[in-house]
């Protein structure tokens, strides 16, 4: 719990203080259980402590669409949500997780006996907030290109910037990438077929190297 992001900073008895005051709840999940279904208040902050999971949003068909990975350490809840009543949220496990839950009214509000280190913690929540932004900016980014191809390697070129190494290992499916890039499948399939043969990515499943990313995520 000392490594959690949110309590960065914090002396470790002012954490322990405000976590008996968070109410939290720390719970653990099997691959493929739903960990959290949002709902249409602001509730709870999750934060993934261990394994992988996923965000997905349902319309009111019953269309499941993939929406982000989830990693340790990345946080959830309806904070993050649209506010549109046909809209559902889940977030499912891919692995065994691991999972903090706190209730979102008593992080944000403030203690008097220590506005100080309160005001830090409210700072780290912001911080990944922020990044939650950026990781959705980055998506629209990538969705504001036409082709499959240009979509794929710019998605590929941003982990191989993130975790400076040309391999990759992607924390989705191939189904959950398409959904991602909101490409069909076998138009997916095809590229990552044709980049292979051209020698621009060696790709095994999940697993990828960039071989030659410079000028392949240029627009047709």
């Amino acid at each position: 719990m000392e490594a959690l992001e949110l309590f960065e900073g914090i002396e470790e008895s002012e954490r322990e203080r405000m976590l008996s005051c968070f109410a939290p709840q720390r719970r653990t999940f099997s691959r493929g259980e739903t960990i959290m279904n949002y709902s249409r208040q602001v509730e709870r902050i999750g934060i993934l402590l261990s394994g992988r999971a996923h965000l997905s949003c349902v319309d009111s068909e019953g269309q499941e669409g993939f929406l982000e990975s989830l990693q340790a350490q990345d946080m959830f809840g309806e904070m993050f949500s649209l506010p549109l009543p046909d809209l559902g949220y889940m977030v499912v496990a891919d692995a065994k997780c691991e999972v903090l839950f706190l209730e979102y009214s008593r992080v944000v509000s403030c203690s008097k006996s220590s506005c100080a280190q309160h005001s830090r913690l409210i700072n780290n929540l912001f911080q990944m907030a922020a990044r939650k932004a950026q990781q959705l900016a980055l998506r629209v980014n990538i969705l504001s290109h036409r082709s499959v191809r240009v979509r794929l390697m710019r998605y590929l070129e941003y982990l191989s910037a993130r975790d400076r190494t040309r391999t990759i290992d992607l924390g989705m499916t191939l189904v959950q990438l398409a959904d991602y890039l909101c490409v069909n499948r076998s138009a997916l399939m095809r590229e990552i077929k044709g980049l292979n043969e051209e020698k621009v990515i060696s790709s095994s499943g999940r697993h990828f190297e960039l071989l030659q990313a410079e000028n392949a995520g240029k627009e047709d």
